[in-house]
């Protein structure tokens, strides 16, 4: 933590502040000021007060009306030294560098409510944020620009290591920073320096609460699913308040106050199935009453906060929820709940501070998706065509309504290297899949280089995204940034060669080209004569400590490259890693197909939800290449498809069924043609009827394509239930006693005759 404060100690926005002779924030401390001394009449003061309530007719009025597009004005310059997302701040803003107190994410609405009552009714302000920034501007040594009680909370609790009090926030920050000699020429900016640094290690104490989650298994959430358009909202309510009570209800008011909802879910056995998305909510009669929620329509509302109960239970909270949505099932484990809370159980509702896996779709609706899912079933059911349309989902974030547009967001996701797709055979090995050697005779003898399978590739792209998204290291320069930049000339031809000193005084050798398809770095010895090659990825294991090569071979080349890549990297800038988290996935076609416990080998304890990398329980390996600390990041999806009518080959064994989540697919009979429907349903009656089992039924993907049924019975069903029923023609024949074709099979000509029964 003190390396991080020394860099922004050198950080040159901190030294202007530092060294600012005039209050840093002096235009919004003087806006407010005069904003508090406006005189105004008693008319326009009660306007306000009712224009507070009422922001889009403010600004409508402000239109028209040149006093109050003044204090309109007035109104949007004090916010924009506020909030960094003020609206219109670049306009309002006096400063060249329009700075601002903070990212306070507080609605312009509730700022201007929240100004409007600041000057007239004070007391009765309950957005926290807006009023820790108003008294900072005020009144500068005594306050700071960490305007968040939650927050306040946290820093208290996480970093001062103290029970967190609103009036001791700022005096604890001052004495925690107080031996770190950090000064300030105006002592008026002094508590904002600190608070910069408290967000420049944010890390260290940062944990949000971002919903809460129910676990209510009584079975009432399917019929308020999707509430009719008639409704602008639905009431929930609980028998019990959130855990926490007092301060969970904080953090939910400031979570509405800047964002505007939060997310509630409901767990039913450990599963995850149902989301609201919460706009306001009561505890008890008194606010129930303030609220006016009967001047909207609602469904389920009762005049009374004493009229929500049931045969057994009555209410502690009410929830007014814009929307109530089934989502794709998910365990509770992928949730974490907030500080030390346990997950919810009987009718608990837990705050929670992450729900891995939640995303939008295209259709403004949410899913959350299993880290690791199996699509299983009889073949011709969807389960690859699904497989794709998941595998956007959740790359993108998106789902579009028809194939054509999905399968090209596929195939460009997949060329960015967010999706891979490979199909599992009885030959496919660990080596295929994570780590093995593999033959070379590019140089004209044959040897064997390290090769990373293509779920290791995939895990290396997802982490690397991963830690520069989230910061989980520090801003230290990686072999890829260094390799880049210090063969930059190479790579562009500017140069046709660089020299390397090896480590024997007076000998070098040359890097010549860098052949970055195959992975290679070519150079020539000191004597000149045939190229040689290094391999890219031993330079990388080299530098990155996770392979000695010794002093023998190759090694001669090797290490003095290294050593000069080290002394590289010192001359670098840190560079900042600000990438969003970006989800990967990988589909495994015919996943069972494969010997799974061989290919996966150790790979099957870190596939786990809470052994990934970040996880409360995460788990490294060293690989068989002799690779230490490898993991499975958090945004890595393994999507495998399943045809449970193969017996031929051994089922998903028990240790990998355990830690995926099995999605089942069966034939569907709707959508296409009538005449393909009743023949399908009346094939997979006779299937049941000759006793095998729902994993061998036919599927409706042989039906939907434009093809005469006759055709599609011939070269597609047939061969399908020769297989079932071991070559008997008789039974196969048998099958479509009930439909509308005649099938047989003609024994001297050895085919199958197909023709339509006469009605």
């Amino acid at each position: 933590m003190q390396y991080k404060i020394k860099e922004v100690l050198d950080d040159p926005t901190f030294k202007n502040v530092s060294n600012s002779e005039d209050f840093y924030f002096q235009k919004g401390q003087k806006a407010l000021q005069q904003w508090l001394k406006l005189e105004l009449n008693s008319k326009m003061q009660n306007d306000l007060l009712k224009l507070s309530t009422n922001y889009k007719k403010f600004i409508k009025d402000a239109e028209t009306d040149s006093e109050l597009k003044k204090i309109k004005d007035l109104l949007f310059e004090i916010i924009s030294y506020c909030d960094i997302k003020a609206n219109s701040k670049a306009e309002y803003n006096k400063y060249s560098d329009n700075r601002v107190l903070a990212t306070a994410s507080v609605r312009m609405n509730s700022w201007v409510k929240g100004l409007i009552e600041f000057k007239y009714k004070p007391t009765e302000i309950t957005a926290t944020s807006l009023l820790n920034a108003l008294n900072y501007l005020l009144r500068p040594q005594s306050n700071c620009t960490i305007l968040s009680e939650n927050h306040r909370e946290l820093i208290s609790l996480n970093l001062f290591e103290k029970d967190y009090k609103p009036e001791n926030f700022v005096d604890d920050l001052i004495q925690f920073f107080s031996t770190y000699g950090i000064r300030a020429y105006n002592e008026s900016n002094y508590t904002h320096l600190l608070s910069m640094i408290i967000y420049s290690i944010r890390n260290v104490w940062d944990e949000k609460v971002i919903g809460l989650i129910a676990s209510d298994g009584t079975g009432w959430q399917q019929n308020e699913v999707n509430p009719s358009s008639e409704f602008d909202g639905l009431i929930l309510w609980n028998s019990k308040k959130p855990v926490g009570i007092h301060k969970t209800i904080a953090y939910l008011r400031e979570l509405i106050d800047e964002e505007g909802f939060f997310p509630l879910f409901y767990s039913i056995k450990g599963t995850v199935k149902y989301k609201a998305e919460i706009i306001d909510f009561a505890i008890d009669q008194k606010e129930y009453a303030e609220k006016a929620w009967g001047n909207k329509r609602i469904k389920n509302y009762q005049t009374e906060f004493g009229n929500y109960k049931d045969e057994k239970k009555t209410a502690r909270i009410v929830f007014l929820a814009k929307t109530f949505i089934e989502i794709a099932p998910i365990s509770i484990n992928r949730f974490k709940t907030f500080g030390k809370y346990s997950k919810p159980t009987q009718d608990n509702i837990v705050p929670i501070s992450k729900a891995e896996g939640f995303i939008e779709t295209g259709k403004d609706q949410h899913i959350i998706s299993p880290l690791n899912q199996i699509l299983y079933g009889p073949p011709g059911t969807g389960k690859t065509y699904h497989s794709i349309e998941r595998a956007v989902e959740i790359t993108s974030g998106k789902l579009f309504d028809n194939r054509v547009d999905n399968k090209t967001e596929f195939d460009r996701l997949r060329k960015e290297g967010q999706i891979e797709f490979v199909t599992f055979h009885q030959n496919y090995s660990y080596e295929d899949f994570i780590v093995g050697i593999a033959p070379d005779i590019s140089s004209g003898a044959l040897r064997f280089d390290k090769r990373d399978g293509i779920f290791k590739q995939l895990c290396e792209r997802a982490r690397q995204n991963w830690v520069k998204a989230t910061n989980t290291n520090d801003q230290s320069i990686g072999f890829d940034e260094v390799f880049n930049s210090f063969f930059s000339k190479l790579i562009e031809e500017e140069v046709s060669e660089i020299e390397i000193p090896m480590r024997r005084n007076g000998y070098k050798f040359k890097i010549t080209a860098i052949d970055v398809d195959n992975g290679r770095l070519k150079f020539t010895k000191q004597s000149g004569g045939t190229g040689h090659d290094l391999l890219i990825k031993n330079l990388k294991d080299i530098f990155e400590g996770n392979l000695d090569y010794g002093d023998q071979g190759l090694a001669v080349y090797y290490n003095p490259l290294v050593d000069q890549l080290k002394k590289y990297a010192e001359t670098l800038e840190p560079i900042e890693k600000n990438e969003s988290l970006k989800n990967y996935v990988i589909i495994i076609d015919e996943i069972n197909r494969a010997n799974i416990s061989r290919v996966f080998g150790e790979l099957i304890t870190l596939l786990e939800d809470d052994k990934r990398l970040g996880a409360e329980n995460e788990l490294k390996v060293t690989l068989p290449n002799g690779e230490k600390d490898f993991g499975i990041p958090p945004n890595l999806y393994l999507i495998g498809t399943m045809n449970t009518a193969d017996k031929s080959i051994a089922l998903i064994d028990v240790a990998l069924r355990r830690r995926f989540e099995f999605i089942g697919y069966y034939p569907k009979y709707e959508g296409y043609d009538n005449g393909a429907i009743q023949l399908l349903k009346a094939i997979n009656s006779s299937i049941f009827e000759k006793k095998k089992s729902a994993d061998y039924l036919i599927g409706h993907a042989y039906f939907m394509k434009n093809e005469p049924i006759e055709k599609v019975i011939k070269n597609k069903v047939i061969p399908l239930l020769m297989e079932y029923f071991s070559g008997k023609t008789d039974l196969v024949s048998s099958i479509f006693e009930n439909s509308a074709w005649n099938v047989q099979y003609e024994e001297q000509n050895y085919s199958w005759l197909i023709s339509e029964k006469k009605a």
